[in-house]
């Protein structure tokens, strides 16, 4: 997948879900950036001993391709943070997907629409401001914060950072 493509098919049908003061070009490309730092949005699935495939790799716990797993971040947007929830909970109800994290979790490996909300969501829970373009090093702070990776490779996101910027 392209960032053009993801911003056609997920970013921009996300986005129309939800209040639109979230969508703003800032938030359009952190939403890649960090799509490009989780996954370079070659698997919607996080792989583990890896395969050409991620199909064909072993999964890991992260769905989607800003990788959320259950009880971290897809649980902590739609329980734990009032105004995530706000803003995921209807776009689940809209989708006619069971307000339980478990099911939800499931379909962020098909549901790029519904996986972007959340992420847009969890951006949100974040009292900081989106960074502009010439912010990378502020990007990567509020990436960190909110997403909290495990192994961070700080060396791919002002490669990331900017490509998002440029889609956007």
């Amino acid at each position: 997948m392209t960032p053009e493509i993801l911003l056609k098919t997920a970013i921009i049908p996300a986005l129309s879900l939800i209040d639109p003061s979230l969508d703003t070009p800032a938030a359009r490309a952190m939403l890649i950036a960090i799509a490009l730092q989780e996954t370079g949005l070659r698997a919607r699935r996080q792989m583990l001993e890896a395969r050409d495939h991620w199909w064909e790799s072993k999964p890991g716990k992260g769905h989607g391709f800003w990788q959320f797993e259950r009880d971290g971040a897809t649980r902590g947007v739609m329980v734990r943070h009032a105004a995530a929830s706000a803003i995921v909970l209807p776009v689940i109800d809209a989708l006619l997907y069971p307000r339980d994290p478990y099911a939800v979790h499931e379909a962020l490996i098909h549901n790029d629409v519904l996986a972007c909300v959340l992420a847009r969501a969890l951006l949100y829970s974040t009292p900081d401001a989106m960074p502009r373009p010439n912010e990378a090093d502020k990007g990567w702070a509020i990436y960190l914060k909110t997403w909290r990776p495990g192994k961070p490779h700080s060396e791919a996101w002002p490669e990331n950072y900017r490509i998002a910027w440029e889609a956007v």
